[in-house]
C-alpha cells in the first residue's frame, strides 16, 4: 500500500497540479496512518489540506462523491488524537462537518 502511495505521489510530484497532488497526499496519509506512521501521515494531510482550494476542488466532489477536504479534516483528527492532541482532533472533526453541512446545502434540492 505505501508503495503504491509512494509510486502516486512521485508522479503527482512531476505533474506540479495541485488535484493530484492533493489526492497524492491524501492516499500517502491515509497509507502512513493505516501502517501506524502517525506523525508522518499528518503532515502529508496538513500539505494537502494547505493545497485544497475550494474554487479549484470542491467540484471533484461531484466526482469522486466527497469532499476533499473534508475528508482531509476528518483524517486528520483521527491522526491528532492518536498523536495526543484531542482539542485539535475535535476542531477538525467540527470543522469537517461544517463544511460538509455547507456544501449539502448548496446542492440543489433534487440531488439531496
Amino acid at each position: 500500500m505505501r508503495k503504491l502511495a509512494e509510486q502516486f505521489l512521485a508522479l503527482a510530484e512531476k505533474q506540479g497540479m495541485t488535484g493530484p497532488l492533493l489526492i497524492a497526499d491524501r492516499i500517502m496519509g491515509i497509507s502512513l496512518l493505516c501502517t501506524g506512521d502517525i506523525a508522518h501521515c499528518r503532515a502529508h494531510f496538513d500539505r494537502a489540506i494547505g493545497l485544497y482550494d475550494p474554487t479549484e476542488h470542491r467540484s471533484l466532489a461531484v466526482r469522486f462523491g466527497h469532499d476533499a477536504r473534508v475528508a482531509l479534516l476528518s483524517y486528520r483528527s483521527w491522526a491528532l488524537w492518536m498523536l495526543g492532541y484531542p482539542e485539535a482532533a475535535i476542531a477538525d472533526a467540527e470543522r469537517a462537518l461544517k463544511d460538509a453541512r455547507e456544501i449539502v446545502k448548496r446542492l440543489p434540492s433534487r440531488t439531496r
